[in-house]
């Protein structure tokens, strides 16, 4: 199923959207979440939607299903390691985590195969293999150092600096014993200063003692001075430092450019634990809201029993709405502020959000149908950067829905030949209706002309619909009444 951006933005589907992105796990999900779509096909639609039932049997059976809570989207770490050739240790973490939970998925393939969970199997075997890359992720260790095991030459090094710092520590001790020089000391101390290994002298004996100025202590009363026995060695544990910093620099590299070279494999892998969270998601999300996955059905149509608009909270108004079967287009009529357009709303978000895969606000035995297009004129928008008036901007986007019109399209039209002469509208309105008919797509609309309203009453293949009002307080119930015309 198509639907534009513009009715995605007009059903406020992103707004419905963050109650599912609540129930997952990771901003990997929360971001799958962000960018869902309709599905293409009615055939891809079903196996969604069993692929949720054989998750949610094995949930109910297994409880829990292979995670790891440090998962973070990669893309910003991918891009800067194009941009620079090189992600040091912190930066490949995430990769680690991501590819080390998609080789637990794929290897629990088989077991979920053999038990009868096929179709979660088969989503696991979508993993590319990255066995090579979790092991060459694994040596760095929680913090992103790598591990002296990186590298037969990154330990040789490490293993020489070690042995150059316990030569320097000798040396300063023997330092700190020598009695010509302990009355120049501040302390009986070693410190490291710039990266060496140095003494903190008083601030008098500076000149007289045999070493080299490197600084200031905090307060200005001593300096650190680089004693000339510690020299030598300083230099050898500098040489060592630059050489293990080039190892590191050098195995990192090759760690990027590894991941780099799977890059289309990467991102899909992070796709798919976006879908395998959003299925956890959903699985939570129902237990807490009396919400369901609709009945699929080949025709186009749909049959809501007790629908209601989530962003309205607990003061929603379930409706029952249907359309398809026995009429294709359905006029709905009444006061304002009555939920005429709230009833078109409802039914827009659910058709969009069961296309998604999603669960609706309705009740059991609702049914959704076969639609190609789902598109919708609500509200008074207008289109300013062309300069149009609202009626030139809805007459355009009606224009644009004629377009693309066909047996399996819904369309959604709130108030209906308004923002003209009522006569002009009215006769308009009636025109765009038969259009539709003539198309056979699915016309929702709104509408307070009643020449519209008489046109409904006595036209096949139309129906008529009302919001409920008090007769007394003359309030709106909010109710839907189909077959009965608004006053």
């Amino acid at each position: 199923m198509i639907s534009s951006n513009q009715t995605r933005q007009l059903l406020d589907i992103d707004k419905i959207l963050k109650f599912y992105s609540k129930h997952v796990r990771s901003e990997i999900g929360r971001k799958y979440v962000e960018n869902i779509k309709p599905l293409s096909n009615i055939e891809t639609l079903r196996e969604g939607q069993a692929l949720y039932r054989e998750f949610e049997r094995y949930i109910d059976i297994k409880g829990d299903f292979p995670w790891d809570d440090r998962i973070v989207l990669v893309n910003d770490f991918l891009n800067e390691g194009k941009s620079r050739g090189i992600l040091f240790g912190e930066e490949l973490l995430p990769f680690r985590y991501l590819l080390g939970l998609t080789v637990r998925i794929k290897e629990l393939s088989f077991n979920l195969a053999r038990e009868g969970y096929e179709r979660v199997a088969q989503r696991a075997r979508e993993f590319a293999d990255f066995g090579e890359e979790v092991v060459s992720l694994s040596v760095l260790d929680d913090d992103g150092r790598l591990y002296d095991s990186a590298s037969s030459k990154l330990a040789e090094i490490r293993g020489n600096l070690a042995a150059a710092k316990r030569q320097a520590r000798a040396i300063g001790q023997k330092i700190l014993s020598d009695q010509s020089l302990t009355s120049k000391l501040q302390d009986q101390v070693i410190t490291l200063r710039n990266d060496r290994y140095v003494v903190l002298v008083k601030k008098e004996s500076a000149p007289s003692f045999p070493g080299v100025f490197v600084d200031y202590s905090s307060s200005g009363n001593s300096v650190y001075m680089e004693p000339n026995a510690l020299v030598a060695i300083n230099n050898k544990i500098a040489m060592l430092r630059e050489d293990e910093r080039q190892e590191e620099r050098r195995i990192l590299q090759k760690l990027t450019e590894m991941l780099l070279a799977r890059e289309k494999a990467i991102l899909r892998a992070q796709d798919l634990i976006g879908q395998f969270d959003l299925l956890w998601g959903i699985y939570y999300f129902l237990q807490s809201h009396d919400w369901i996955l609709p009945e699929i059905e080949q025709k186009s149509g749909f049959y809501l029993t007790c629908a209601r608009h989530p962003l309205l909270g607990p003061q929603a108004v379930p409706i029952d709405v249907h359309c398809g079967r026995n009429f294709r287009a359905l006029v709905i009529t009444g006061p304002n502020t009555g939920g005429k357009t709230v009833a078109l709303k409802t039914v827009g978000l659910c058709v969009y959000l069961a296309w998604c895969g999603l669960p609706i606000p309705a009740k059991e035995g609702s049914r959704i149908g076969q639609f190609s297009h789902l598109e919708a004129d609500i509200g008074d928008e207008q289109s300013i950067e062309q300069n149009l008036s609202t009626f030139s901007g809805h007459v355009k986007r009606i224009i644009e829905m004629l377009e693309i019109a066909d047996e399996a399209s819904l369309f959604l039209i709130d108030e209906l030949g308004a923002g003209t002469d009522p006569d002009e509208g009215a006769a308009l309105g009636i025109a765009i209706l038969e259009t539709f008919l003539k198309h056979n797509s699915l016309v929702l609309a709104t509408t307070h002309h009643n020449p519209i309203k008489r046109y409904a009453l006595t036209t096949p293949n139309v129906e008529t619909a009302s919001v409920d009002f008090d007769p007394e307080t003359l309030l709106p119930k909010y109710k839907l009444l189909l077959g009965v015309p608004g006053r």
